[in-house]
């Protein structure tokens, strides 16, 4: 693996995502500078900083950032990169969702289903906060 082609594809990333390195640095929860000084070339990256960036990217593929091989995101993540507005007035709008997987639920699954209770929801903010919140 050369460090260049890694420093190449975390560029790629930031673009795709539309990211400045400082909003990777705060994704990541890293330091600004430990993102400009692997950006420059100056140092490379380290294995927790690959780690973060594949777990905390949705669907960033671990081959792709490492080996340039394969998709760069998971399919679902690469079809469409907005978000599924679960909170639209309008239930039937799936625009540009047109091509998620919709799991087909069985009369089986379904009678395992209706047996489950919520534990807990949790929502996250893109300012990094969350709320988490437990049925009374």
């Amino acid at each position: 693996m050369d460090n260049s082609e890694l420093k190449d594809r975390i560029l790629v990333v930031i673009n795709r995502k539309q990211y400045t390195s400082s909003k990777l640095a705060d994704i990541l929860g890293v330091q600004r500078s430990s993102v400009s000084h692997i950006l420059s070339g100056r140092n490379n990256p380290s294995l927790d900083f690959v780690v973060r960036m594949v777990t905390k990217i949705p669907g960033l593929k671990i081959n792709w950032l490492l080996f340039g091989t394969g998709d760069m995101f998971e399919q679902a993540s690469r079809q469409n990169d907005t978000p599924l507005n679960l909170f639209s007035d309008d239930s039937n709008t799936t625009e540009g969702h047109d091509k998620l997987a919709v799991p087909i639920i069985t009369q089986a699954k379904a009678n395992t289903i209706s047996s489950k209770r919520v534990a807990k929801i949790l929502v996250f903010y893109t300012d990094s906060t969350f709320d988490e919140f437990k049925p009374s």
